[in-house]
């Protein structure tokens, strides 16, 4: 199956850009000890889909996700 993403290019570049803040937190978690697992990430409409695609590329390690 084919995800969203690779349809709609607005998707992909929001999700493109996800990827890159996902690289920064990985770094920053390392530098200053803090777990994944104490992090809310928040979003609304597409950013909610961005939200659930978080938890999705950090294998659920995500603590807390809200999306309406």
């Amino acid at each position: 199956m084919m995800h969203l993403s690779a349809r709609i290019p607005v998707v992909e570049q929001l999700m493109t850009a996800l990827e890159n803040i996902l690289k920064r937190f990985s770094f920053r978690q390392s530098a200053f000890g803090y777990s994944p697992s104490n992090v809310h990430v928040i979003g609304h409409s597409l950013g909610a889909h961005a939200a659930g695609e978080a938890g999705r590329r950090t294998n659920g390690t995500i603590g807390r996700i809200t999306g309406w």
